[in-house]
């Protein structure tokens, strides 16, 4: 569908551009960051509480964060009041329509996704010409990179933020390599073995991989340097996508 929007800025969700729907996204809107999950217990006699929220791998957690985002809407051919509701109702029926959280993408910030549901009501406010639209997303805390850290594709490629990992290798007895997470959470990467059998040995466990794709928690990538070796004989490759704040 054609953009018909006056303005070019929007944001991405549930397959189609706020723009394709004849609405203007304004400026402005909340960009909520999230809050840290804490459980602090007093200890008796004792002036520093424990912090049991680090309990999970050293990591600390968080909530889900909001985001707000408030759309012009008006009846662009005739002007009308029932236009005006008409474009109203497609926008809500669209962005109401995903069950679960849905990549969010929004223009201003083209390299990342939110995982993002709308749960609360949208609230319309209307006016003779126009009216404004207010719709909130419920997100997971973190953004997710839309590309994978084990890519070095030039067009792509953050200068600032990414690095160069090895991800697609043959193992022919033992191959060693280092992967950095330079995101704020813990990564479960896919790893493929294309072809032959090999033993990973991360973080003192050791992994019998066959033919086959991997998503496993035994295997979560810490923030920071983590090591992989890889012994046998196969064909191996290991794709992940980092999350921030």
């Amino acid at each position: 569908m054609a953009i018909t929007s006056r303005f070019k800025m929007g944001l991405w969700f549930n397959g189609k551009h706020s723009t394709e729907l004849g609405v203007d996204m304004l400026t402005g809107g909340e960009i909520g960051f999230p809050e840290k999950s804490k459980s602090i217990i007093s200890v008796p006699y004792a002036n520093s509480p424990i912090d049991l929220s680090l309990i999970y791998a050293n990591v600390q957690t968080y909530e889900q964060r909001q985001i707000k985002k408030v759309f012009m809407i008006r009846d662009r051919a005739n002007l009308t009041r029932i236009g005006q509701r008409r474009v109203a109702n497609d926008v809500v029926n669209w962005v109401e329509s995903s069950n679960s959280q849905t990549p969010l993408i929004l223009d201003e910030d083209p390299d990342y996704y939110f995982l993002a549901e709308v749960q609360t009501a949208p609230t319309l406010e209307e006016f003779d010409l126009y009216g404004t639209l207010t719709i909130e997303w419920t997100c997971y805390p973190f953004r997710v990179h839309r590309y994978s850290d084990t890519s070095d594709v030039w067009d792509t490629f953050d200068f600032d933020n990414d690095i160069a990992h090895i991800s697609d290798f043959i193992v022919n007895g033992t191959a060693q390599l280092i992967y950095l997470n330079t995101g704020q959470s813990v990564l479960i990467p896919d790893i493929v073995v294309v072809d032959g059998s090999v033993t990973l040995t991360f973080n003192d466990k050791s992994i019998a991989l066959s033919v086959g794709t991997y998503h496993s928690w035994d295997i979560g990538l810490q923030p920071g340097i983590n090591y992989f070796q890889f012994s046998g004989h196969g064909h191996v490759k290991v794709d992940y996508y980092r999350e921030v704040i």
